[in-house]
């Protein structure tokens, strides 16, 4: 996943249908299941998905994202 997250989002990018929006947030989740050194492009799918980030997949969007901000569960 780590290898391959950006052309999957280039191609969920570029082929806007109107249900992208879900697998943007899926791989979103999905890179940020893979930990802080996978934070920024998790954020990124989340932003291109309309979606706030969040902390980690199980917690609610933070209230202020910042793109480079991983927060840890203890800050959380």
């Amino acid at each position: 996943m780590e290898s391959t997250w950006r052309q999957h989002l280039a191609i969920l990018s570029a082929c806007r249908t109107g249900a992208e929006g879900a697998a943007l947030k899926q791989l979103g989740d999905r890179l940020l299941q893979r930990g802080p050194a996978m934070g920024c492009a998790s954020h990124l799918c989340f932003l291109l998905a309309e979606e706030t980030p969040r902390a980690n997949a199980e917690a609610p969007p933070l209230p202020l994202p910042f793109l480079s901000f991983f927060p840890s569960s203890d800050n959380i």
